[in-house]
């Protein structure tokens, strides 16, 4: 298997040497927690950050970024099955209720 190359990103910071040993080869992956900023509440807007990570093959430092379009792609699909969630319970309590008028 193929480590993924160090073109995760055309920003020169994400490209930039380690901060520890000043190595320059990196092995990409995801990071498993997320950041939402500020307080969290069950109905904010301000939607989740997906962390990728970088880490120095020569001294094993890893370091996290947040990933811009993976987050939007994330919080669009929440979005999406939150909708569908909805409209699945919306149409299951008018079936509901419509059998229980046909049955009087």
């Amino acid at each position: 298997m193929e480590k993924p190359k160090n073109d995760f990103n055309n920003n020169p910071y994400l490209q930039s040497k380690c901060p520890v040993c000043g190595g320059t080869e990196f092995e990409w992956g995801r990071a498993s927690g997320t950041y939402v900023a500020g307080p969290r509440r069950v109905l904010s807007m301000r939607g989740i950050r997906v962390f990728r990570a970088r880490r120095c093959i020569q001294c094993n430092n890893v370091l996290s970024f947040v990933d811009e379009e993976l987050s939007r792609r994330q919080n669009e699909l929440a979005l999406a099955l939150t909708i569908f969630m909805v409209l699945f319970l919306c149409i299951g309590v008018i079936v509901l209720v419509l059998f229980e008028l046909l049955r009087i």
